[in-house]
Formats: C-alpha cells, structure tokens, sequence
C-alpha cells in the first residue's frame, strides 16, 4: 500500500493491513517420510520444501520446534555441493558425489552450474536452490541457475563447528567459535565429494542437534516433509502505537517473506 493511502483508513483497516503485513514464514508437516526425490515432488504444489533458513528459525530462533517434533528429522529444500577436503572445484569438471544412491545412480552437479568464481578456490562449496533435477537410469543431475548458487567461502574441511552465514544458514569456519552461542551451527559434511541435499533434526540432547547442518546422509533415506506457511504472528496490538502501526503498514512487503535468502 502506497504511503499516501493511509490517511483515509479506519482503524480497523490498518489493524488489518498490520496484520497481513506481520505475517511469518512457518513450517507445516506433510505427514510424511520420504527420500529427497519424492518428497521434493511432493512438496512442489504447495510452493516446495522449506529453506534451511526457515528450519533455523523454527528449530534455534523460536519455540515452533515443540510443535513439529514428530516432523523432524526433516529435508530442507537446498543442495550442498562441495569438492573433497581440501580439494577445489576444477574447470569444466562436473562435480560426481562420492557414493551413488540405492538405484545405483551418481549424484551430479554439472561444470556450466558452477560459478567462475569458485573454480579452483581453496575452502569453497556451493549452495544451490535447484531450478529442475533431471534423472535417468544412471544419474540423477542437479540443475540450478546461476541466482540460485550462492559461493560459499571458509567452507568447513571436516565436519565441524562454525559461525552460521545469515543468508544461507550454513555453518562456515571462523576463530573463537562459541559452540554455545545460537550464531553457531555444526556442519556434517562428507571427507569426500558431496552433492547432499541438506537435512535438519530435532535434538536437544546432543549440544545441540537442532543447530546441526546435516549435508552427508544418504539421498533417498526416509525423513520428514514439510512446506513454508505463511501465518499471523501472536502480537498484543493493544501495545501497538500509532507510529508502529503506520511504519509497519507502509513496508510493500510482508515480513519475514524471503528475508535471509
């Protein structure tokens, strides 16, 4: 709603438009436990399996977790893609994960997806939002453009805790990291070639599994399925001042929408 709009508004209009504008980004269940293939199918009507920003925030930043504890451990909707340890990304070199599926498929990331920039850097993998996958009867091809590969730098050589990337929620490596600090995460990667569809989990007793960036299981093990819904976040609008009210109905986009991504 533009600006100039807003003087004619009754109250309860702007109350509304608050409301709309204040929504966040949640996660809903499918009920189902399936490998990464067929629950990113599954998940595609209704807008695709949640980012691994959106599990974040639901496991580390908010209580949402205590709701969704059969759900997890859960798929994330983004692909891990990162050489050997301390190896690179080489030109024109497709990128093979190191173990093939059940199907006896390999898992590919091809050479034109990889940006120039990460070819032949030490400590670099790539995070990708995958635009299609095409599979065959000997591989399975991750296929992503070049908006949704983020470059990763000071990308774990083992697994290992790190200092979590705001924009992918990823765990990268860091001095002084404080394991116990919620801007940490630990990443389980392979010591081997990987293109690992990213996996999250509820655990509160391992310190702390929910912070935990799993990119080294297996491709097709069963594990949950869910999709982003957008929700009306609890607020006491009672509370609310008048300035809060307007500056929030004046944003042209709903909160939390995509921010961090």
């Amino acid at each position: 709603m533009e600006t100039e709009g807003l003087g004619s508004m009754t109250l309860e209009q702007l109350l509304a438009q608050y409301r709309e504008k204040t929504k966040v980004t949640k996660i809903r269940s499918l009920n189902k436990d399936l490998g990464y293939l067929k629950a990113r199918k599954v998940a595609e009507p209704y807008g695709g399996l949640p980012r691994n920003v959106t599990h974040k925030r639901t496991l580390v930043d908010s209580d949402d977790w205590t709701g969704l504890r059969s759900y997890y451990p859960a798929w994330a909707r983004e692909i891990l893609v990162y050489p050997e340890s301390n190896g690179t990304f080489k030109k024109d070199e497709d990128i093979v994960d190191s173990y093939k599926d059940k199907e006896g498929r390999e898992w590919v990331f091809p050479a034109y997806c990889v940006p120039d920039e990460a070819v032949d850097k030490k400590n670099v993998a790539l995070f990708v939002t995958p635009f299609a996958i095409a599979e065959d009867a000997s591989s399975v091809t991750v296929i992503a453009g070049s908006r949704k590969v983020v470059v990763l730098s000071n990308f774990p050589q083992r697994s290992h805790w790190g200092t979590v990337d705001e924009k992918t929620g990823i765990p990268l490596s860091a001095k002084n990291v404080d394991i116990w600090s919620n801007t940490s995460g630990y990443l389980c990667r392979l010591d081997t070639a990987g293109v690992r569809p990213l996996l999250r989990y509820y655990d509160r007793y391992f310190v702390d599994g929910s912070r935990a960036v799993v990119a080294d299981y297996e491709h097709d093990l069963g594990f949950g399925v869910g999709v982003e819904s957008l929700e009306e976040a609890p607020q006491n609008l009672e509370s609310l001042t008048l300035g809060q009210l307007l500056s929030a109905v004046k944003k042209k986009k709903t909160i939390s929408v995509d921010d961090g991504i």
